[in-house]
């Protein structure tokens, strides 16, 4: 071993990155960890001091075709869900279009009639007015089509539980900052 590292107390580890003392514990096999400062990968030998890592954690680390074609499918599924989402959106804004022109196309057809004003455009004002409640419903069925298209549940539920045990919550990095900071 080197001066160097006979300096460093026992629990810390120098990051080869930016020289920071980070401390960890060892455990029963080596790992590697993230340096809090500059995120440089820092290796955690074991207990026992063996510095090799499990075969499992290198495999793991790399994405199989399967993960990409998982990510694949969940996007595909996320643009679907948007899809349905945004023409249900359009849908109700037709109906808005809809209730609008009718309720301004049939008073004006009605005051044509009783103005005794009989033509071409006061028809089509009618026909018009007459049809768009119509368009309204028709759009206000497709609305509520696409709404619950859009809640139902794309992914089957996972086999097996999510492990969350690798994941952290953040104190961990929270204390090595405020170590660093005494540190100085």
């Amino acid at each position: 071993m080197s001066d160097e590292s006979s300096t460093i107390p026992p629990g810390q580890f120098a990051c080869p990155g930016c020289d920071l003392a980070y401390e960890a514990e060892a455990g029963d096999v080596a790992r590697v960890e993230q340096c809090p400062g500059c995120g440089q990968p820092i290796l955690i030998p074991a207990i026992d001091g063996s510095s090799e890592l499990p075969e499992e954690t290198e495999e793991t680390a790399e994405p199989t075709d399967e993960d990409h074609l998982n990510r694949l499918h969940v996007q595909q599924l996320t643009r679907e869900r948007r899809s349905l989402i945004r023409s249900r959106s359009h849908a109700i804004v037709g109906v808005g279009l809809c209730v609008v022109g009718a309720g301004e196309l049939l008073p004006l057809s009605i005051r044509a009639i009783y103005q005794h004003q009989f033509g071409i455009w006061p028809a089509t004002y009618l026909v018009f007015g007459l049809y768009l409640p119509f368009a309204a419903w028709q759009l206000t069925q497709l609305a509520l089509k696409l709404h619950r298209q859009s809640k139902v549940e794309l992914l089957d539920e996972p086999s097996t539980p999510p492990d969350f045990s690798t994941l952290q919550d953040g104190s961990q990095f929270v204390e090595n900052l405020k170590k660093m900071r005494e540190g100085k």
